[in-house]
């Protein structure tokens, strides 16, 4: 292999590699490899990929600051909040159906182009998926990511409890609750992230609202309204502002002290304040996340319009309606922001001389998205306490063996040595040699490592080097490659998910190049979609789950593939 160096993050952390065809780095993204298609991944010598942060303490018990409740007293205040919150949803609805015309909804619905309703659905699935990367990368700044796909799953799970239990507020504390307790994270640190979220998803739904102002505005879509009319959007926009500013000014001035529950909680939400302060890079990311999160809501808005009316208006023009419907429909008023959403369309799309009919539908048929998405949470809901309590928990500090398949890499192995000796301390480290005829056998044993031989081939140095191997974990590394500092706590963590068997890294390169680009592009329908990673983005096992299928595949992996699919 040549000397050309490779990195790979996870998170935000890096993890290099030498020998790949062209200089590069690589970063970490996780995709769960289940049991039941090990067999045929890891056979391969491929695997699923579940992404990893570093492991955080659980911490015993968090209280409220609030005097204890007890659960029948919660379940009270609940159902008297939403149920509030349902006579509200019926007053308003009652109210809007009281101003159309009888029968004139139903007529409107059965006329209805159901390919944009189901246009819509998707487009929410969209949302779902940039809100879940937003508060992935929230929950990086406390180390508290599990992988991709278990924060989809909360994320979903928070928008169930969203809609019809809790309201934004209520939803974030028993998401993050939920998550903290599936895999057993600091609930203060999950928490402390939920502000930081939605202080995001505020600033993204200013600047799509702002923006879709500057559409209506420029296209003359505002040349024929009154200032009266325009009040209540400027009012909430403004509004909007006040709230991002005093939370930020808030956050700046307050000085958390002590381990008191809320101490705990403040001073994770500062920390991670001040690193995305530094870090500029990862709040934009967040930043136009959430602006993908608000263009999707308002597009699925915009789908099921298109759904019901036959109206003649300019799109451009009205755009700016669909964020301050949205804002007013997500006060905790109401349920699933019923009323408030059907109201609010009914008045300002009248504007536009949109039919009142059309713009209630249009609403309801919004409202059935957002519920209908909500029941998919809750499906996900059931199936994964299910799974959680009838799985084995991974055993609190868990052994790790990394085996490195080497064949003449006598230059490899002093700094890989000494890298090892930092991140990877208390692993057992194997070298699986396949031959070497050059220095690496005496080089290794200068520096401790355990030590397989084996015919040449990294599939069959890989089944000799698990078959010695002692930890609850075996990493497979390539001689050539460094993992993140935090890279082996991220990894342990990525396995608290008891449907995760195994997984690896997505790649980075160090020295990029834009030829490097479809190489870190393709570990994403690979991982996704085809659901496997290859050898050179480090590949984790669970020890059992590699026993049980007869250990690491014996069949001869050349490097000149291997040198092919590291680029």
């Amino acid at each position: 292999m040549n000397q050309n160096t490779c990195t790979l993050t996870h998170g935000n952390t890096r993890l290099s590699e030498k020998g790949a065809t062209r200089p590069g780095s690589m970063g970490f993204i996780a995709a769960a490899l289940t049991s039941k298609n090990l067999n045929p991944a890891f056979k391969s010598g491929e695997m699923h990929h579940p992404q990893h942060t570093q492991a955080a303490p659980m911490e015993n018990q968090i209280h409220s600051s609030v005097p204890n409740k007890t659960p029948t007293a919660r379940k009270a205040k609940v159902c008297l909040s939403r149920g509030i919150g349902l006579i509200v949803s019926g007053i308003l609805m009652a109210l809007v159906f009281r101003s159309l015309e009888p029968g004139a909804l139903l007529k409107v619905l059965r006329n209805a182009n159901w390919q944009w309703t189901l246009l819509s659905l998707v487009m929410f699935g969209v949302h779902l998926a940039f809100a879940s990367y937003r508060w992935h990368l929230m929950l990086r700044l406390s180390h508290a990511t599990i992988h991709p796909g278990a924060t989809l799953r909360a994320v979903t799970l928070g928008h169930s409890f969203n809609t019809f239990l809790f309201g934004t507020v209520g939803g974030d504390m028993a998401k993050s609750m939920i998550y903290a307790r599936w895999y057993r994270l600091s609930l203060s640190k999950v928490l402390a992230m939920a502000p930081l979220d939605r202080f995001f998803g505020l600033t993204g739904a200013l600047a799509v609202g702002i923006s879709m102002a500057a559409f209506g505005y420029f296209s003359g879509g505002f040349d024929s309204l009154t200032w009266s009319q325009l009040s209540l959007p400027v009012f909430w926009t403004t509004g909007l502002m006040v709230l991002l500013l005093g939370s930020v000014s808030g956050l700046s001035l307050w000085h958390g002290k002590g381990k008191s529950p809320l101490g705990l909680f403040m001073n994770h939400l500062r920390k991670g304040a001040a690193w995305l302060w530094e870090h500029p890079g990862t709040a934009m990311k967040a930043t136009l996340a959430s602006m993908a999160v608000h263009l999707c809501l308002h597009m699925v808005m915009v789908f099921n319009l298109k759904a019901v009316t036959q109206a003649s208006f300019v799109w451009w023009d009205i755009l700016w309606i669909f964020p301050v419907i949205s804002i007013i429909a997500s006060l905790p008023i109401s349920l699933a922001g019923a009323g408030l959403r059907e109201g609010s369309a009914l008045v300002l799309l009248a504007f536009y001389s949109i039919p009142g009919a059309d713009a209630v539908s249009g609403s309801l048929l919004t409202l059935g998205v957002y519920t209908s998405w909500a029941l998919v949470g809750l499906a996900l809901w059931r199936l994964e306490a299910s799974r959680h309590a009838s799985s084995q928990i991974l055993k609190e500090n868990p052994s790790v063996s990394i085996v490195i398949p080497v064949l003449n890499e006598a230059g490899q192995i002093h700094p890989l040595a000494d890298h090892l000796q930092k991140v990877a301390a208390d692993a057992e480290w194997i070298l699986a040699d396949g031959g070497s005829t050059d220095k690496s056998l005496n080089i290794m044993r200068q520096h401790g490592f355990k030590i397989v031989q084996s015919q040449p081939g990294r599939g069959i140095q890989m089944h000799a080097g698990a078959a010695v191997a002692k930890g609850d974990i075996i990493l497979f590394l390539h001689a050539d490659t460094r993992l993140p500092g935090d890279g082996l706590d991220a990894m342990l963590r990525c396995l608290r998910d008891p449907s995760v068997v195994g997984g690896g890294f997505w790649k980075r390169f160090d020295q990029r190049h834009w030829l490097m680009t479809g190489s870190r592009l393709r570990c994403l329908p690979r991982i996704f979609i085809r659901r496997f990673v290859f050898g050179d983005q480090g590949l984790f096992v669970r020890r059992q789950a590699l026993k049980s299928i007869g250990g690491a595949s014996w069949v001869i992996l050349p490097s000149t593939r291997f040198d092919r699919v590291t680029v």
